[in-house]
């Protein structure tokens, strides 16, 4: 499915175009997804779709004159949504340029925002034609990323550590090793030597 332009009144100036990309992109989240270029002419502007369609591929879309308004609506619509968290936008923009799906593991976290990215286009299917869905990338009681300890510590040489010493974490950092379950210190005490 592409996104239609929306309507242009006056031809946009580079600075017009520039600053509708720049007032869209404003979002913290969004901002390293927005990317620009220019050689020797107007800026380019792209938006990264690295692993979103083919893992293991560095891609970019770009956002012209004619689509600022379609990726201006995409981060609009994830916000709607989302309530506020315009991460997903870019990716919804991209997606509804090029008529398809992300592949599963790229699927937003959100299941809000499933919808919206399968109307984008049919299901994307694996290199052993297997269809990938929103359910597989990133099921609703496990979100993706989320790193969990081992059952087992890993088997360490006598004197290796598995965790450097390390500062206190802060507000929202994982409180043990991922890989052994050690334990962090707690913020605000002192770490033994």
């Amino acid at each position: 499915m592409t996104v239609e332009p929306g309507p242009v009144l006056a031809p946009l100036t580079d600075t017009d175009l520039a600053m509708r990309v720049l007032a869209a992109a404003a979002d913290p989240e969004v901002q390293n997804l927005v990317w620009w270029r220019r050689e020797g002419g107007p800026i380019a502007w792209f938006v990264d779709c690295t692993d979103l369609f083919t893992l293991g591929v560095e891609d970019c879309q770009p956002i012209t004159e004619d689509t600022v308004h379609a990726f201006e609506r995409a981060i609009a619509d994830v916000r709607d949504v989302t309530g506020g968290d315009a991460t997903y936008g870019p990716a919804l923009y991209v997606a509804r340029q090029r008529g398809a799906r992300p592949v599963g593991g790229s699927y937003p976290t959100d299941d809000r925002l499933w919808l919206m990215f399968d109307a984008c286009g049919p299901e994307h299917q694996d290199s052993r034609g297997t269809d990938l869905t929103a359910a597989e990338a990133a099921p609703p009681d496990r979100p993706a990323y989320r790193l969990e300890p081992v059952a087992e510590p890993p088997t360490l040489l006598e004197g290796q550590a598995c965790c450097p010493p390390a500062p206190a974490p802060a507000a929202g950092a994982p409180d043990h090793c991922g890989l052994c379950g050690t334990p962090f210190p707690a913020a605000g005490t002192e770490q033994p030597a």
